[in-house]
């Protein structure tokens, strides 16, 4: 731990001495490497779930069978995820 108070200008060095120290850490056990390729492949996911998203929602409020089934749940016609299950498994769930 270091104690700093940048007001009065104290430990500021030893903060930044200490941070310093830890990267180089994280740089000589490949853990920032590790780290920075798990935050991409995180990007990545969310971008894509994101994307799925707003392509469902545009597609729900646009295709008439995607409508007619919204209007069902709502009416209590149909429960909302054994709906939501049964229409995903109309898609692929294998590239190819």
């Amino acid at each position: 731990m270091v104690l700093t108070q940048a007001h009065r200008g104290e430990g500021i060095a030893d903060l930044w001495q200490k941070i310093q120290d830890h990267r180089q850490v994280l740089t000589e056990t490949s853990e920032l490497e590790r780290r920075r390729q798990r935050r991409r492949t995180q990007e990545f996911m969310e971008t894509v779930e994101g994307e799925l998203g707003r392509r469902w929602r545009q597609r729900l409020d646009q295709d008439p069978a995607l409508m007619a089934l919204r209007e069902q749940i709502a009416r209590k016609e149909l429960e909302p995820y054994s709906a939501a299950m049964e229409l995903l498994r109309s898609f692929p769930t294998e590239p190819g």
